[in-house]
């Protein structure tokens, strides 16, 4: 239907940059080919970042390994498309991934057993998407927090 309108929808590419079997995403082995092929196979799509799926961890210096790898892909892609966004990081640990060159992060408040946004606001051009227990919001991460 969006394409049959005319509109070009703009994507991020999922990283599971944790390499782990329960997340979904690309490789980072993968992420530089990968987007490549999918922006240049789909015209009508217009893949303006990637967004990394980073595991789990209190170890910041682990993490933070992750998220400057994560850069270094969209840094190397970044002069072959038109990128503008990096999301990585949420409620938990987006001020480590705003240090780590992250220009958009998820924030969720949890309650009980749900995850809901606080606002309606999304970045123009970034889709929000209920699930049926949580609802996630795409924000930009401002450097100077």
């Amino acid at each position: 239907l969006i394409f049959r309108l005319g509109l070009s929808p703009k994507v991020l590419i999922e990283i599971n940059v944790g390499g782990e079997l329960s997340k979904s995403g690309f490789c980072l082995e993968n992420a530089v080919q990968s987007t490549l092929e999918i922006a240049n196979a789909f015209k009508n799509v217009n893949v303006v970042g990637l967004m990394a799926m980073l595991p789990k961890s209190q170890d910041e210096e682990f993490l933070s390994s992750l998220m400057q790898k994560m850069r270094d892909v969209y840094d190397l892609l970044k002069v072959k498309l038109p990128f503008k966004y990096l999301s990585m990081g949420m409620s938990n640990d987006y001020a480590l991934a705003i240090k780590n060159g992250s220009n958009m992060i998820n924030i969720q408040m949890i309650t009980n057993e749900y995850a809901y946004s606080t606002y309606d606001f999304v970045h123009p051009g970034v889709i929000e998407t209920p699930n049926i227990k949580y609802q996630t919001l795409f924000i930009d991460a401002i450097k100077n927090s």
